[in-house]
């Protein structure tokens, strides 16, 4: 198991450094399983578990409240989230259910979209992706071989 390779191994770290990095270690995994209920009580308890990371003790780690009493306490990273990432996401929506593309008669072809319309079928991008990467790679397998073969053909 890990607990007995780290045993084995010799521990380039002191005692303290070794402490220093279990203080850490136990403040990230704090800091990801830390709650809270509006962003400025986040913002508190994340600065908390990193004041203590850097200089406190395992008692001082031990001993803070990360999770409030109550039923909106949702988790500290839906705080710090990139919003314009959703934002992209709710643009993209938008134009999927584009009406005007509609009116045409157009299907709208997004290229962040979970799907793309292939023919009369959605197939996922996943698959149109993977499509192309190999087509163009047998193009250009293809055209080095006859590169190749016509550039032999000349030297004989």
């Amino acid at each position: 198991t890990f607990k007995e390779m780290e045993a084995q191994s010799e521990n380039p770290l002191d005692d303290a450094g070794s402490e220093r990095f279990e203080v850490m270690k136990t403040a990230l995994q704090l800091l990801v399983g830390a709650d809270a209920t509006d962003s400025k009580s986040a913002v508190e308890t994340s600065v908390d578990i990193a004041r203590i990371a850097r200089s406190g003790t395992m008692l001082e780690l031990e001993s803070l409240e990360i999770r409030p009493d109550s039923p909106d306490a949702r988790p500290i990273s839906d705080y710090f989230v990139n919003r314009r990432i959703e934002l992209m996401v709710e643009e993209a929506k938008s134009f999927w259910s584009d009406y005007r593309n509609q009116e045409i008669g157009r299907r709208p072809n997004i290229f962040l979209a979970l799907k793309k319309p292939l023919g009369q079928r959605d197939v996922a991008t996943l698959h149109v992706s993977a499509a192309v990467l190999i087509l163009t790679s047998l193009l250009c397998c293809i055209l080095t071989g006859i590169a190749l073969t016509l550039q032999n053909r000349r030297t004989r």
